[in-house]
């Protein structure tokens, strides 16, 4: 079930596409790093979850500015200029909307596999395309990523398996398993996931399949 309604989906794809777009090309940051940081504050998945003070109640410079001051404790006052034409931050914030909207995945987990350089690289060819190309492209470069959550998550923490056994007292081999996919980590006991997830500083959500 999505998260909310088709007749929000417009305004929720113009607010992170123009997000994007501002922080990018006025505010010049790189942008997978301000997506990074609109991720650290937790909106990505509000805004995944459809929350209606950031799919329809902010404007993308106020959602910048909330994660501009979360992020940096300082509160600035984004100026943009108006473009006549989308840029392809713009398209990449705009497909990368539908495409959470459309499988329901946590923004958060979309990123673990799609970086908006990726996307910004395909619009050149996928821009005039009707948006399910772009659906049928991210599926298969998800798919195409064999490793797990639970692997990505590791190795972003920069944890061997065995480190990640001695912080979390879970055994080496169960890790082993769940990584190689010969356990269900869907399966797994919750008290076993939050050693896990304390240990990675994410959610027990982060490490499932």
């Amino acid at each position: 079930m999505r998260a909310y309604n088709e007749s929000y989906l417009y305004n929720a794809q113009n607010t992170l596409a123009n997000i994007i777009d501002i922080a990018v090309n006025d505010l010049k940051y790189d942008g997978d790093d301000f997506f990074l940081m609109f991720i650290n504050t937790g909106i990505a998945t509000s805004f995944s979850k459809g929350n209606p003070k950031y799919i329809a109640g902010k404007s993308a410079i106020e959602s910048i500015e909330e994660v501009i001051l979360k992020i940096t404790g300082k509160s600035i006052d984004v100026k943009y200029n108006v473009r006549k034409d989308k840029s392809p931050e713009y398209w990449a914030g705009y497909v990368l909307c539908y495409y959470q909207w459309y499988t329901t995945k946590d923004l958060k987990k979309i990123y673990q596999d799609i970086k908006i350089k990726d996307i910004i690289e395909l619009y050149p060819t996928y821009h005039e395309a009707d948006i399910t190309k772009f659906v049928d492209w991210a599926d298969k470069k998800i798919k195409s990523d064999k490793e797990t959550c639970l692997k990505k998550m590791r190795k972003s923490a920069e944890l061997s398996q065995s480190e990640l056994s001695k912080l979390s007292d879970v055994p080496v081999r169960t890790i082993q398993m769940y990584e190689q996919r010969n356990k269900d980590i869907n399966k797994a006991q919750s008290l076993t996931l939050n050693k896990i997830a304390i240990v990675l500083g994410c959610n027990i959500e982060d490490l499932l399949e």
